[in-house]
């Protein structure tokens, strides 16, 4: 995403010789805008590793409204065979195959509010014998497991972050996703 960036910014004559040369953690502060990206680009990432930057960007525009209490609801492999905390799923093995989060009873990614179904069987990967995708119906506990974290409070956002950016494929930041996040947001808002 980072090369990305450099060639739009570029094109707007925005960016000089030397910066192109940036870490991608010193590019940021060129790039903290979710104007950078196109409506079709944010879809694809946050589908594709950013869903759980996504997520804290919903909870910081969440946070902008006073609305605390959402929780984040993470599905991964079923390597373990049981639910776990934050801390020991960063420490194992487990691929986070999508994260959600969930206020009011219904879940949300970039997409907006979402079926809690669909995204499991968008997300878990689908494998046996003579199945195909039409065919497979996945399990918990069997193809995957879930677990929540609360969000109340400003600390539990900065945490999630951190969790976020250490156990999943992080590909921009919260900022890249304000404008959609505050709008789906300002929708949770409006139907409380």
């Amino acid at each position: 995403m980072i090369k990305l960036i450099i060639e739009r910014k570029q094109n707007k004559n925005l960016l000089s010789e030397e910066s192109v040369d940036k870490t991608p953690d010193e590019f940021i502060e060129f790039a903290d805008d979710d104007d950078e990206f196109t409506d079709e680009e944010q879809l694809y990432n946050s589908m594709n590793g950013d869903c759980g930057i996504f997520a804290v960007a919903l909870f910081k525009a969440l946070a902008e409204q006073g609305i605390y209490g959402a929780m984040a609801f993470l599905i991964y492999d079923a390597l373990n065979r049981e639910p776990t905390d934050m801390d020991n799923l960063l420490n194992s093995e487990a691929d986070i195959f999508h994260i959600c989060v969930l206020i009011n009873n219904k879940f949300y990614d970039f997409r907006g509010e979402v079926n809690k179904n669909e995204v499991i069987r968008k997300f878990v990967p689908y494998g046996g014998m003579g199945l195909t995708p039409k065919d497979y119906t996945p399990k918990i506990g069997r193809d995957y497991m879930v677990s929540t974290f609360l969000v109340n409070n400003d600390d539990d956002i900065e945490y999630f972050d951190d969790f976020v950016n250490a156990g999943t494929n992080v590909q921009t930041w919260p900022s890249a996703y304000r404008r959609k996040a505050t709008e789906i947001a300002n929708k949770i808002k409006n139907s409380v």
